[in-house]
C-alpha cells in the first residue's frame, strides 16, 4: 500500500491501485503491465546518472511516455485534501475511464481505499494543454459531469 492512495489507469480503463510507495516503484516492478522493458528503464535512469525510483528527471521521462500512450495517473493528496490526475490529451475512453474510477470510489473502492466525502476535490491536468487543469469533484466525475466541465475549459483555452 503506499504512503496515500494512488492509481493507475490503463489506456484500455483498468483502474490499478499502486503496490508500492510511490507510482515510479510501480513501472520499475511491473514494467510489462505499462509495456515497457526494464532495460528502457534502466537506460533512462543512466542517463540522468539516477538511481532507480529515483524521483527526478528519469522519473519525469518515464512518466511521461506513459501519459503519451494513454495511461492515467492519480494521487490523493491527503493534505490540503484532493485527487491530483495527471494525463496526456483528455478523450472520451478517458472520461469514462475517470468517471469509473470515481464511482467505484465512492461505492467499493479500489485497493482498499474508498473516498467518503462525495465533495473531495479533483483537480485534473492535461499535459497536453500547457498544463491546464480543470477542478471538479468526485461525485461531479462520477456523475459524468466532466464532459461539460472539460468543453468549458476548451473553450476558454481556445476561445
Amino acid at each position: 500500500m503506499s504512503l496515500s492512495p494512488s492509481f493507475w489507469i490503463s489506456p484500455e480503463g483498468t483502474i490499478i491501485g499502486t503496490d508500492a510507495n510511490n507510482h515510479i516503484s510501480m513501472i520499475t516492478n511491473k514494467p510489462e503491465l505499462f509495456n515497457l522493458s526494464k532495460e528502457y528503464i534502466r537506460s533512462v535512469y543512466a542517463k540522468y546518472k539516477e538511481p532507480m525510483d529515483h524521483e527526478g528527471k528519469a522519473r519525469e521521462e518515464i512518466i511521461e511516455n506513459i501519459l503519451q500512450d494513454g495511461w492515467i495517473r492519480i494521487r490523493k493528496y491527503p493534505r490540503p485534501g484532493y485527487y491530483g490526475v495527471t494525463i496526456n490529451f483528455m478523450s472520451p475512453q478517458k472520461r469514462r475511464s475517470l468517471k469509473a474510477w470515481a464511482n467505484r470510489m465512492l461505492t467499493t473502492g479500489v485497493n482498499g481505499e474508498k473516498e467518503q466525502d462525495k465533495e473531495a476535490e479533483v483537480r485534473i491536468v492535461d499535459m497536453s494543454k500547457e498544463d491546464k487543469s480543470v477542478i471538479t469533484t468526485i461525485s461531479d466525475v462520477a456523475n459524468g459531469q466532466l464532459d461539460e466541465t472539460w468543453k468549458t475549459m476548451l473553450e476558454l483555452i481556445y476561445g
